[in-house]
């Protein structure tokens, strides 16, 4: 075959892609109706996932099943995981009565171990309970990729808010009241 008879074809075929490529999108665009915007009204159930405490006891989000809980994923090594811990510790007196918090180191076993992150934890006089995610579990259940990620979970067990980076202590107060609905 010639290259002038390559080309034709070629472009033949071109043409047609083109034509099926915007017929198609004419189609599509006059049976496309886009839906309401409902982010208000729709939420997204929290999914459970399993950690550990202090002591190594596994502990799942559901078993704060009717309360209201936060979650903040974090590491020693993160600059901005430790200012927002700062934030987190000045909100936590006010309320731990209401709302259960969990702290969540990603105990990589490298870079932070649980007796590592313990020793922080203590020597920065946190107050508010810490949990080590040792196999990834949490974090794998919620797609963390990057660290401080913090959620805030209601009572009814449904996310209100979601933000990656660290939080100012009015931040996390804003998100607590809603939250908490107030």
């Amino acid at each position: 075959m010639s290259g002038k008879k390559k080309t034709i074809i070629l472009i033949i075929v071109f043409v047609v892609v083109m034509a099926g490529a915007f017929f198609g999108y004419s189609y599509l665009s006059k049976r496309y109706s886009p839906k309401e915007d409902t982010s208000e009204t729709q939420m997204i159930a929290a999914p459970d996932f399993t950690v550990y405490n202090a002591d190594g006891e596994p502990v799942k989000l559901s078993d704060f099943k009717g309360s209201p809980v936060v979650l903040n994923f974090w590491a020693t090594w993160c600059t901005a995981c430790k200012s927002g811990l700062v934030a987190y510790n000045k909100i936590y007196d006010k309320y731990k009565d209401r709302v259960n918090f969990m702290m969540i180191n990603m105990t990589d076993g490298a870079r932070d171990t649980v007796d590592g992150a313990k020793a922080f934890a203590e020597s920065m006089g946190y107050k508010f309970p810490v949990y080590f995610d040792t196999e990834y579990n949490a974090a794998m259940v919620w797609g963390i990729s990057s660290i401080p990620v913090s959620v805030f979970i209601n009572a009814d067990g449904f996310v209100t808010n979601g933000y990656i980076g660290a939080l100012s202590e009015a931040q996390v107060e804003e998100c607590i009241q809603k939250m908490l609905g107030e």
